[in-house]
């Protein structure tokens, strides 16, 4: 589990590797048209050009830990 702040700094939320993968899911698709797992296997492989949004995605993969090279992306999706 990992605890993150809101952009004001005033809430503090706690999120599971489950739900940081989600989070992870949703921005991938949402700034780079592809998921999570595409993004990641991109992170590891070197494969993906460097931009901000994958410099703020990689910043949130950094949260799973030493493992997030072995995490998989959650199965579940996200309706807007």
């Amino acid at each position: 589990m990992v605890a993150i702040r809101s952009k004001d700094h005033s809430t503090r939320y706690r999120l599971t590797q489950e739900e940081l993968l989600v989070l992870i899911d949703k921005e991938a698709r949402h700034r780079l048209k592809m998921s999570g797992e595409e993004f990641m296997r991109g992170l590891k492989d070197g494969t993906l050009p460097e931009t901000v949004a994958k410099r703020d995605l990689e910043m949130i993969v950094r949260l799973l830990g030493p493992r997030w090279r072995t995490a998989r992306s959650s199965s579940r999706t996200l309706t807007p």
